[in-house]
């Protein structure tokens, strides 16, 4: 899917002949073959308008550029500002976030609406080991909506190995907690501020430009995030 996608950009058949900034999400693009890493070259560095390239990958990409796997200045280019995550596994308080995204997303997708988890559900989820990451949960939760004959989804309605594997674990019970939607993009957005800032070694305008903003909406973050005082 991945490489089909910018094939069809670099023969214009996606973006077209934009004028004004267009952003382009692309997942796993360590994965790319190489003659896809050419075709996206192609995107990045031909194209006649602004274009912002938001990308994920499970392996470092200049790592895969010294074993000669990946084009060094694709590397480069697609890790202007990097976020590296860890694995699910080890920000589970992230989990029930991203969990009920997934949910909202299936709900789009179908007559079906379903309000959330249920505790146990939740349990199952957080006992859980994840090994295939964020994509795995994705697949979850899209499995357990189709399985949920309620109004919620329950720890019945999870596939049959994450619910083994829980089991197994004894689950504890848990313990309740809130999960504030500001609080978790904000860190992120903390995140990105200080790396552009550190990419730019402090220079605003240029760590404003990195970040696609202008310097006064720059300016007003750095004081409501703390970075400066008013």
């Amino acid at each position: 899917m991945i490489r089909s996608n910018v094939l069809a950009l670099a023969g214009g058949d996606v973006l077209g002949e934009h004028t004004a900034q267009s952003t382009l999400v692309l997942s796993h693009v360590d994965q790319l073959p190489a003659d896809a890493q050419d075709q996206l070259r192609v995107v990045l560095f031909g194209r006649p308008f602004p274009l912002r390239v938001i990308a994920t990958a499970e392996q470092p990409l200049h790592e895969l550029a010294q074993g000669g796997r990946y084009r060094a200045d694709l590397a480069a280019a697609l890790a202007t500002i990097t976020i590296e995550l860890p694995p699910l596994a080890q920000r589970r308080e992230d989990l029930p976030l991203l969990a009920q995204l997934f949910l909202e997303e299936a709900n789009s997708r179908s007559a079906g609406q379903l309000s959330g988890f249920s505790a146990k559900a939740l349990d199952v989820l957080d006992a859980y080991g994840w090994p295939g990451n964020v994509d795995e949960l994705a697949q979850a939760v899209a499995a357990a909506h189709r399985a949920a004959a309620g109004p919620e989804i329950g720890a019945e309605d999870l596939p049959r190995r994450i619910h083994l594997a829980a089991s197994a674990a004894k689950v504890p019970p848990r313990v309740e907690e809130t999960i504030v939607l500001d609080e978790f993009l904000g860190r992120i957005e903390r995140e990105l501020i200080s790396r552009a800032l550190s990419r730019a070694k402090g220079n605003k305008a240029k760590a404003a430009r990195l970040l696609g903003m202008t310097r006064p909406r720059l300016y007003r973050r750095l004081v409501q995030l703390g970075f400066e005082k008013d």
